[in-house]
């Protein structure tokens, strides 16, 4: 969690600082270089206030149920249905027909891969959700699905992905199947 608030206090310092020197730029073609570096860095200040005010009110808000991990962008879990991979596949492919913010599903029946996006939203730019479906036994499937920001420099995700993930499965259990979870596991990109 520590990386994730060093790289979203490294973005706001860094959006703020471009606000700020095209403000400032702006500014001093205009008025000269003393009120332009006066604008700029007004500019810089009240940009990077206003935007930790938002990010900071929206992370409150949108994650205030969530554990640490939970909050973390990438997400993946893994779990066991039972029946064979063809049945599973068309009932995740169902399942994610009947999520509304699910669009651009892909399937390729031959190696067992579905793809998604998600629709973009006023805290998202969306998501992409890959889920892998491999045989493990006559009639049980492995089923591993994770969700990754669309914008792969996203530090913070309110959540988003791994809600994602558990409306999956939610519609998966409203639709008949029964999940035997194997791990729940989370990608820290900042680990690497």
């Amino acid at each position: 969690m520590a990386k994730i608030r060093g790289k979203a206090l490294k973005s706001l310092v860094l959006s703020s600082a471009l606000v700020g020197a095209a403000i400032g730029v702006m500014v001093a073609i205009r008025h000269g270089f003393h009120v332009g570096v006066t604008a700029g860095a007004i500019s810089a200040l009240g940009w990077g206030v206003l935007m930790a005010i938002t990010i900071i009110c929206l992370q409150l808000f949108l994650t205030r149920n969530l554990t640490a991990e939970q909050s973390q962008p990438d997400q993946s879990c893994e779990f066991e249905v039972s029946g064979s991979v063809p049945a599973a596949m068309g009932l995740l492919v169902k399942s994610l027909s009947e999520l509304r913010f699910v669009c651009n599903i892909v399937v390729n029946e031959k190696d067992g891969i579905i793809s998604a996006r998600t629709r973009r939203s006023f805290v998202s730019f969306g998501e992409e959700i890959a889920i892998k479906v491999t045989g493990v036994g006559k009639d049980h499937v492995r089923v591993t699905i994770s969700s990754v920001p669309a914008m792969k420099f996203t530090v913070i995700d309110y959540g988003k992905n791994y809600r994602n993930i558990e409306s999956i499965r939610r519609m998966l259990r409203s639709l008949g199947a029964e999940m035997i979870d194997i791990t729940n596991k989370i990608d820290d990109r900042g680990s690497s």
